[in-house]
C-alpha cells in the first residue's frame, strides 16, 4: 500500500480528500485542533514546532504527501515557514511526491485568466506566503496545485455556512464583492483531480484545478442562494474600493492544461449539487 500523509486532514478539503482516497492508500492525517475523519491514522502536528513535524513524519513514513494545512491569521509563520519545516523533516528520507495545495491569490489580479506559465505577483499576506511555499516545494522537486474558492455540501464548506446563516436571518458577517472575480470549485471535483495528479508518472510542476466559471463573489453567492430557495436581493453587496486592504480583482484560473492531461471536467456552479436551505 502507498503510505499517504495529509497535512490539514481535519480541515474541510483534507477530510474530503481522505474520504475519496483510493482503497490502496494507507492514510495518515495531521491535526492541530480538530479530528481527522474515520479511517485515517491521526498524528498531532504543529507547523510551528520542528519536533512535532519530525514526529509526524517519523510515524507516518509517507510515500506521498498532500500539504493542505494553512492559517489565514499567521500566513508567514504557518504557511511559508511551516512548509520549509515540513520539507526539512521529509528530506532525510526519499519521498515519492510532495503536493502543495496553493491558491489563485498568488496573482495580482490584473491579467486574468491565469495559466501555469504566468508569473505570480501576490499582493496579500496570504498570497505572498503561499508563493513562498510554492517556491520551496518546487525547489525540492514537488508539485504545486493552485485552486480557488472551494465549496461543497454534506457538510457545507465554511463560507457557504456563513452565507446560509445570513440568509436565515442570523446576520451577514461581511458583504459580497461585486468586483472580485474567482473560479469557484466543487470540492469533490477538486479532490478527484488531486488524486489523479498524484497518480501521474510525469506530472507538471504546477497545475491549476479550479472551477470552469469566472464569477464575482456576489454572483457566486446569489447562485448558491437561488439553489437553496432564498431571494438574491437579501445578500449584501460590497466593493473592493471600500475595502481597507489590497486584494486582487480577478484571479480566475485557466484550467486548459488540467483538461488536457487529466480529462479534468469540473462542475459548473449551476450543475453542482448543493444542499437546500431546509436541510
Amino acid at each position: 500500500m502507498t503510505r499517504v500523509l495529509v497535512t490539514g486532514a481535519s480541515g474541510y478539503v483534507g477530510a474530503r480528500l481522505c474520504g475519496m482516497a483510493p482503497p490502496e492508500m494507507d492514510l495518515w492525517g495531521t491535526r492541530l485542533n480538530g479530528s481527522c475523519p474515520p479511517g485515517v491514522r491521526e498524528v498531532f502536528c504543529d507547523l510551528l514546532d520542528e519536533d512535532s513535524i519530525r514526529r509526524a513524519v517519523a510515524s507516518s513514513r509517507p510515500d506521498l504527501v498532500f500539504h493542505l494545512a494553512y492559517d489565514f491569521q499567521r500566513p508567514e509563520e504557518i504557511i511559508a515557514q511551516g512548509t520549509c519545516r515540513l520539507l526539512d523533516a521529509l528530506e532525510p528520507r526519499p519521498v515519492a511526491r510532495v503536493l502543495l495545495l496553493s491558491t489563485d491569490m498568488v496573482f495580482d489580479g490584473d491579467c486574468a485568466p491565469y495559466s501555469e506559465k504566468d508569473e505570480p505577483c501576490p499582493i496579500t499576506p496570504y498570497g505572498r506566503a503561499k508563493r513562498e511555499a510554492e517556491e520551496s516545494v518546487l525547489s525540492m522537486g514537488g508539485l504545486v496545485i493552485r485552486t480557488s474558492l472551494v465549496y461543497g455540501s454534506r457538510p457545507l464548506d465554511p463560507r457557504s455556512r456563513d452565507l446560509l446563516a445570513g440568509l436565515r436571518g442570523q446576520g451577514f458577517g461581511y458583504p459580497y464583492f461585486t468586483d472580485e472575480v474567482r473560479s469557484p470549485v466543487w470540492v469533490d471535483g477538486l479532490c478527484v483531480g488531486l488524486w489523479e495528479v498524484a497518480r501521474l508518472e510525469r506530472p507538471p510542476g504546477i497545475l491549476h484545478l479550479a472551477g470552469p466559471q469566472a464569477l464575482d463573489r456576489h454572483a457566486f453567492a446569489t447562485r448558491l442562494a437561488g439553489a437553496w430557495g432564498f431571494p438574491e436581493e437579501s445578500i449584501p453587496k460590497g466593493s473592493l474600493a471600500a475595502y481597507p486592504y489590497s486584494r486582487p480583482r480577478n484571479t480566475s484560473l485557466d484550467i486548459g492544461l488540467a483538461r488536457r492531461i487529466l480529462g479534468f471536467s469540473p462542475r459548473s456552479v449551476a450543475r453542482a449539487t448543493v444542499m437546500t436551505g431546509s436541510e
